[in-house]
C-alpha cells in the first residue's frame, strides 16, 4: 500500500511500521492495537489523538471490528469538530482513458470545467485536477475482460457480498479481498447519454443489418437473409428512391435464403445509400474488415440500440433459455459491438474461435476459414432483438443481473507511472474510466456524530478551497460511506515532537 511505501522513504518508518512492511490494512491496525496505540473513533478521542501524521482506519459497515476494516488514511488536519482531513493517493496514470459526452479522452488531457460521464450515464463537471507524481500502478480486471489502471491507493466503489451496501476500497484493499477469494463487484453502468451530433447518415437498424448480413461492394449493396420480417422492416428504412430488386433465392439444408439488391432511383441518379455508406467509410469493406462508424458509437441511446438490434437480428443468436451470442469474422466489428453493448449499460465477453474449416454444396472438402469472434454472456437492460422469434426468448435473459461481468477477478502490478486524480461534481463522486468501468474521484472525509455512531459524509472540495492554495499542498482524500473510524497514533509517547507518517517524496 502507499502508506508502507511512504513510511519506508521517511525518517519515521519504525513508528509507522512497528513490525515491518504490512501491506494488509487489518494487520497494520492489529500492530497498533498490540502496542496500545489504538483509540476509539469518538469526538473526544479524535480531537486528542488524530494529529497530523496519525493513521485513521475506516470500517464502512460500522461494525467497529478490526477484522472488517476497509480503508486507511493519514490525518493531514484535525478540524476540531469531529472531522478530519486525510491524505490519500487516489490517482490514475495520465494515459488512463476517461469517458466524456463526446467520446474518450485521457485523464491527463482533462481541465477544470470539462465534462465527464458518471455511472448514471449523465454528464458531470471536473472540479479539480491534482497531479500526484510517480506511483506504483496496478491493473484491475473483471470477469468480462474489462480492465483499468490505477495507483495502489486509488478508490473503488464496490460491493463485497450479494445484497450488501456499496463500500469504498483502495486498490490494495480490493486486491487483498480478491486474492482471498472474496467476491468484489463494481457498480452497474446506466446507458450513456452522449452529445449526439444529429441525425445519422443512414437508419441505424439498416446499417446494423448490412454490417451483419450485407455485401458492401463499392458499386452495389446486397443483403442475404432467411427472415422475411427483416426484409419487410428494412424496406421501410431505405433512403428515398431506393428499393429492393433482383432477388435471388437458394435452398440449403432445408432453408431458403434470399439475396436482395438495393437499387437506386434510376440508372442516371446516384444511389443515396451507396453515397451514405461511402461517407461513413464502410463501403467496399469485406466481411473481415467491417466495423461500426465512430459517429454511431457516440450517437443517442435510441440510435445505438437500433443499430445493435440490426446487428443481433442478423449475426446474433439466442438459445431456448435466453443466452445470447453475436458472431463475426471481423475482430474490429466484434470489439465495436462489445463497446456498443457496454455503452448501453450491458456487458459481454469476446472469444476467438480458431482453426475453423468450411464446406459448401460446391466445396465438399473442408477448407481452412477465417477466425470467428464470438460475443458471449451478453447482458443488457434492454432487449437487443427486434426479430420476433429472437426477441421472445430474451424474456429469459432479463432475469440476469449482469453481476458476473462486474466481478473483479484480479489486481496485478503494472509498473510505475506518473499519475493524477480529479474531483467531479457528480453526487456519486464517480466517473467512468477504461472499458466503461466506474471509479472514484478525490474528496475529503467529513465525520459528524449521530448518537453513538459515526457517519462519514462525502464532501468535495469547493472551487474556493482549491483556489485558496489547497490544491497543490493537499493530496486527494477519502470520500466515505456510513461507518465507524478509529485513530492510530503513529508516534509512541516516548517520541517527542510532531508525529509523522512518512510523506511521499
Amino acid at each position: 500500500m502507499a502508506i508502507t511505501y511512504w513510511a519506508r522513504h521517511s525518517d519515521n518508518a519504525t513508528a509507522v511500521l512497528p513490525k515491518g512492511d504490512r501491506a494488509y490494512t487489518v494487520w497494520h491496525a492489529q500492530d497498533g492495537e498490540g502496542l496500545g496505540r489504538w483509540h476509539a473513533g469518538t469526538t473526544a478521542e479524535i480531537k486528542q489523538h488524530a494529529r497530523p501524521g496519525a493513521l485513521v482506519f475506516f470500517d464502512w459497515d460500522g461494525t467497529d471490528s478490526i477484522g472488517r476494516i476497509d480503508h486507511i488514511g493519514i490525518v493531514e488536519k484535525n478540524l476540531q469538530d469531529g472531522r478530519v482531513q486525510t491524505i490519500e493517493g487516489n490517482a490514475q496514470p495520465y494515459s488512463a482513458p476517461v469517458l466524456t459526452p463526446t467520446g474518450w479522452t485521457t485523464i491527463g488531457q482533462l481541465r477544470i470545467g470539462d465534462l465527464v460521464i458518471d455511472p448514471m450515464g449523465q454528464s458531470s463537471k471536473v472540479t479539480g485536477i491534482h497531479p500526484k507524481g510517480m506511483r506504483d500502478i496496478y491493473r484491475v480486471t473483471t470477469a468480462s475482460g474489462q480492465s483499468a489502471l490505477a495507483c495502489d491507493e486509488h478508490l473503488w466503489e464496490v460491493t463485497t457480498r450479494d445484497g450488501g451496501a456499496p463500500v469504498v476500497l483502495t486498490t490494495m484493499d480490493v486486491k487483498a479481498k480478491v486474492d482471498a477469494g472474496r467476491r468484489v463487484r463494481l457498480p452497474a453502468l446506466a446507458p450513456v447519454e452522449f452529445d449526439a451530433p444529429g441525425a445519422p447518415p443512414a437508419a441505424p437498424y439498416l446499417l446494423g443489418a448490412l454490417l451483419g448480413d450485407g455485401s458492401l461492394r463499392a458499386d452495389q449493396v446486397k443483403i442475404t437473409t432467411v427472415e422475411q420480417q427483416i426484409v419487410d422492416h428494412l424496406a421501410g428504412l431505405l433512403p428515398e428512391g431506393c428499393e429492393f430488386g433482383n432477388t435471388t433465392r437458394k435452398s440449403y439444408r432445408g432453408a431458403v435464403t434470399a439475396t436482395y439488391l438495393v437499387r437506386g432511383p434510376s440508372r442516371w441518379k446516384a444511389n443515396p445509400l451507396l453515397a451514405a455508406l461511402g461517407d461513413m467509410g464502410v463501403l467496399g469493406l469485406r466481411s473481415w474488415e467491417k466495423h461500426i462508424p465512430e459517429t454511431y458509437l457516440t450517437a443517442s441511446v435510441p440510435v445505438r440500440l437500433e443499430l445493435l438490434r440490426g446487428l443481433m437480428d442478423t449475426d446474433g443468436s439466442i438459445d431456448s433459455i435466453g443466452r445470447a451470442e453475436f458472431c463475426t469474422v471481423s475482430e474490429r466489428l466484434a470489439r465495436d459491438v462489445q463497446e456498443l453493448i457496454r455503452s448501453l449499460g450491458g456487458n459481454c465477453n469476446v472469444h476467438a474461435k480458431r482453426g475453423i474449416t468450411w464446406t459448401s454444396p460446391a466445396q465438399a472438402e473442408k477448407q481452412p476459414g477465417r477466425n470467428a469472434w464470438i460475443l458471449r454472456n451478453i447482458y443488457l437492460p434492454e432487449n437487443p432483438f427486434r426479430l420476433a422469434r429472437k426477441a421472445e426468448r430474451w424474456v429469459m435473459a432479463k432475469k440476469r443481473s449482469g453481476a458476473y461481468h462486474r466481478r473483479i477477478v484480479s489486481v496485478e502490478s503494472a509498473g510505475r507511472e506518473g499519475v493524477m486524480c480529479i474531483s467531479v461534481s457528480a453526487s456519486s463522486h464517480l466517473y467512468v474510466t477504461q472499458d466503461y468501468i466506474p471509479t472514484y474521484n478525490t474528496g475529503d472525509v467529513c465525520k459528524r456524530r449521530v448518537g453513538d455512531r459515526r457517519v462519514l459524509e462525502p464532501r468535495l472540495r469547493t472551487d474556493r478551497e482549491l483556489d485558496g492554495g489547497h490544491r497543490e499542498r493537499t493530496p486527494a482524500a477519502q470520500a466515505g460511506r456510513p461507518g465507524s473510524a478509529r485513530a492510530y497514533d503513529a508516534s509512541p509517547d516516548a517520541r517527542q515532537g510532531r508525529p509523522r507518517a512518512g510523506r511521499h517524496r
